[in-house]
C-alpha cells in the first residue's frame, strides 16, 4: 500500500517506495516539501479531487486498478492530511465482470423473447395485409428495426462469450507482418500503416523473433480493433497525413507492441476511463470495441495503456508477460534483441 503524508502547509512530508512506484514518480528525492499539484504524476493528480474522508476507484491505464483515500489525524491538536493507494484485488475486477455479464445475459434473454414474438406478429399481418403497400413499408420497417435490435443486443452478448485463450508459442513480428494486408484494408486514404519490420532482409527479421504465448484468434481481434479505433480518431480528425505505426520491442524476453497513431489526442480525463465497461467517446458508441480489447488481454496476462504522449501521439501499448528465453542457434543469439523505438510520426 503505498501512503503519502503532507505537513500542516499542504506540503510533502514523507512517502514509501509503493507510493512512489504506483505514482510513477520519477526523481523520489525531489518531491519532499513540494505541494501535491507540483508532483508530475496522474495518480496524484487524481487523490487532489478526493475529498477529505472519502475513497475513489483510479483507473491507470487499462490493465491498473486502485482504490485511493484521503484522510487525516490529529497532532498536537493540528490536522495532518494523508493518502492512501492500494491496490485492488483481482477479485474485485472478477466480480465487476461476472456483474455486467449477468445484466448483459438478463437483458438478451427479455430483448430477445419479447423480440421474437413481435416478428411473429409483424410476419402475419404481412400476410393478412399483402394488398395494402402503404401498410406493409410500415410494417417492413418495424421488422427492420426489431432485426436491429436484436443485432444490437445480441453484440453485448458476444462479450459474455469471450472464450479463455488457448496459449501457444508464437513470433509476433511473423504474426503482424502477416496481418498487414488485412489492416491496410481498413486504412482511408489519408491514413498509411507501417511497421518497424517491413522492407528488412529476412535474415535480420529472424534474428529478432518476438515470441509471446497467445491466442491469436482472440489476439488478432483485439489488434484489429486497436488499428480500427486509430483509423477513425485520424479521420475524425481531419488529418491529411495519417500514420499509424506498428513496433515491437523485446526487453531482457519480455515482448512490447506499440500501436502509434498521429490523430486525435486523448485528454488524461479521458484516459483514466477509457477502460471501464462500456465507456465510449463515439456520440453513438456502445464501448464495446475497448472492453472487448481490454478483457483479451487481461486473460493473456498482458498489462497495457492507451495514452497521448507529450508529442502529441497516441500509443496503444501491450506488454506481454516475460517467458524463457527460447532456444536458438548461435547465430540468433547475437546482437540485442530490439526491433525499434517507437518511431516519431
Amino acid at each position: 500500500m503505498g501512503i503519502i503524508l503532507l505537513n500542516l502547509d499542504g506540503r510533502v512530508s514523507m512517502t514509501n517506495g509503493a507510493f512512489i512506484r504506483i505514482a510513477e514518480i520519477r526523481n523520489e528525492d525531489g518531491i519532499a516539501g513540494k505541494r501535491l499539484d507540483e508532483l508530475d504524476s496522474r495518480i496524484v493528480r487524481t487523490l487532489l479531487d478526493i475529498p477529505q474522508g472519502e475513497s475513489r476507484v483510479i483507473r491507470q491505464d487499462g490493465s491498473r486498478l486502485y482504490r485511493g483515500y484521503h484522510l487525516q489525524f490529529l497532532q498536537e491538536g493540528f490536522h495532518r492530511h494523508f493518502y492512501l493507494v492500494e491496490t485492488l484485488t483481482d477479485e474485485l475486477r472478477t466480480a465487476e465482470k461476472e456483474a455486467y455479464e449477468k445484466v448483459i445475459r438478463m437483458i438478451s434473454h427479455e430483448v430477445n423473447n419479447t423480440m421474437g414474438s413481435v416478428l411473429t406478429v409483424l410476419e402475419t399481418l404481412a400476410e393478412d395485409t399483402a394488398g395494402d403497400p402503404d401498410l406493409n413499408e410500415t410494417i417492413e420497417s418495424c421488422r427492420e428495426r426489431c432485426a436491429g435490435m436484436c443485432g444490437f443486443i445480441d453484440s453485448f452478448a458476444e462479450l459474455a462469450r469471450i472464450p479463455d485463450p488457448v496459449l501457444r508459442q508464437v513470433d509476433m513480428n511473423a504474426e503482424i507482418t502477416g496481418m498487414l494486408p488485412f489492416l491496410r484494408l481498413m486504412a482511408t486514404d489519408s491514413c498509411v500503416i507501417t511497421f518497424n519490420n517491413e522492407n528488412r532482409p529476412l535474415p535480420e527479421i529472424e534474428k529478432e523473433r518476438m515470441y509471446v504465448n497467445a491466442d491469436m484468434p482472440l489476439l488478432q481481434q483485439a489488434i484489429v480493433n486497436i488499428v480500427k479505433n486509430a483509423v477513425e480518431s485520424i479521420s475524425g480528425n481531419g488529418n491529411r497525413d495519417g500514420v499509424i505505426h506498428i513496433a515491437t520491442e523485446n526487453e531482457n524476453g519480455s515482448v512490447t507492441l506499440t500501436i502509434c497513431n498521429n490523430g486525435a489526442e486523448i485528454s488524461e480525463e479521458t484516459a483514466s476511463r477509457l477502460f471501464s465497461p462500456f465507456f465510449s467517446t463515439k456520440h453513438s458508441g456502445r464501448g464495446l470495441g475497448l472492453t472487448v480489447v481490454s478483457e483479451v488481454l487481461r486473460r493473456h496476462g498482458c498489462s497495457f495503456s492507451l495514452r497521448t504522449g507529450q508529442d502529441s501521439l497516441t500509443r496503444f501499448t501491450i506488454r506481454f508477460p516475460g517467458q524463457r528465453e527460447v532456444k536458438r542457434r548461435p547465430a540468433e543469439n547475437a546482437g540485442k534483441k530490439r526491433a525499434c523505438k517507437n518511431t516519431e510520426l
